[in-house]
């Protein structure tokens, strides 16, 4: 089956002469784009803008290992930080990072689209560039929404994909419209890829 890819996916594509599509924290992923992925800070800037002092409890959704956790922490960000993700190796490498790296933050295994989180009073819940692929059909965007009104504060704030205007352009692909477009899977499931990434 051939994938067509967008934004900075698209550029890496053109950049590099072998390009494989995987999961970021499935078992057949490289040392090599762990690490990578580590190292990003196009988006921390412009998170950074959006958290308040006052924002006791930040959520983030899909934290793999904790990158952003690590980089709003180095920033002065003292708050208390929650990270949900789903997969079991995100969860090692999450404890392996805070391990080598020392910063704070618990880590809850948990499917947030499906499962009931047991959070209450969040005041900031980030969903980030990777993770709004997940979002794979419409029931799913209705049930993140709901998932992170159940746990949020009553002044509380939900950021999706968050991007410099930097960032956006270098990738004009990032258009600031979360575009669906179905496609089939190879065992022949429809879903939802996401073309596009709100900016806030």
């Amino acid at each position: 089956m051939q994938y067509e890819y967008f934004g900075a996916f698209k550029k890496l594509q053109n950049d590099l002469e072998t390009f494989q599509a995987e999961g970021y924290y499935d078992e057949t992923l490289s040392e090599f784009m762990r690490d990578t992925s580590w190292q990003q800070s196009w988006d921390v800037e412009s998170l950074s803008e959006h958290v308040n002092e006052n924002d006791h409890v930040i959520v983030d959704l899909g934290v793999g290992d904790g990158r952003l956790i690590k980089q709003l922490q180095d920033g002065g960000t003292n708050s208390t930080f929650i990270g949900v993700d789903s997969s079991p190796s995100a969860r090692n490498r999450f404890l392996k990072r805070q391990e080598e790296c020392n910063f704070n933050g618990e880590f809850i295994l948990a499917d947030f689209i499906s499962d009931k989180i047991p959070l209450n009073n969040v005041d900031f819940v980030y969903f980030g560039a990777i993770s709004v692929n997940g979002l794979t059909t419409i029931k799913n965007v209705s049930k993140i929404f709901s998932n992170v009104e159940r746990c949020m504060s009553s002044v509380g704030q939900f950021a999706i994909s968050v991007y410099t205007n930097s960032s956006v352009s270098r990738f004009p692909e990032l258009n600031g419209i979360l575009t669906p477009e179905i496609y089939t899977t190879e065992s022949g499931k429809e879903r939802i890829i996401w073309l596009s990434l709100i900016n806030i």
